[in-house]
């Protein structure tokens, strides 16, 4: 019996979503020395993507929008040192916090959405402290059919 409510709990706290938050531009700058803030919104928006997950294609599709996103901004070269560094902190041994659905836990892998989880996300943006844009910029390209 014990067993079986241990496994009901884990099942429950693993399918919960926290709060979102970001951290910016982990483990890089938010922008350039003159002007210290300018990608500082392609990485929230890459943030979110990463906090509720999906599927393998999804974290790539996120990774070449952050690049896109930071290239339009400061450039080429910005663009491809953001990219090349979010991809190589994929092989790294040393993990940050904002892994690919941390907002699930720790054991959240590859997977498709299911639509109570995107209930879920939706519900949670709406709480969330960032730009509207980035909640709509989200919904439309991630959890629309």
């Amino acid at each position: 019996m014990k067993v079986i409510l241990f496994l009901i709990s884990f099942c429950a706290f693993a399918t919960e979503l926290k709060p979102f938050y970001t951290d910016l531009c982990t483990f890089f700058p938010e922008g350039t020395r003159l002007e210290p803030r300018l990608w500082e919104d392609c990485c929230v928006q890459h943030d979110l993507v990463y906090w509720a997950g999906g599927s393998k294609a999804q974290q790539k599709q996120s990774d070449k929008e952050l690049k896109q996103c930071v290239t339009d901004k400061a450039g080429k070269m910005w663009g491809n040192l953001m990219y090349r560094g979010v991809r190589m902190g994929h092989l790294s041994p040393i993990k940050s916090k904002m892994k690919w659905g941390h907002g699930w836990g720790d054991n959240r892998s590859f997977q498709v959405l299911d639509k109570s989880e995107i209930v879920t996300i939706k519900a949670l943006l709406q709480t969330a402290e960032i730009k509207e844009e980035y909640k709509l910029n989200y919904i439309n390209l991630y959890l629309l059919d």
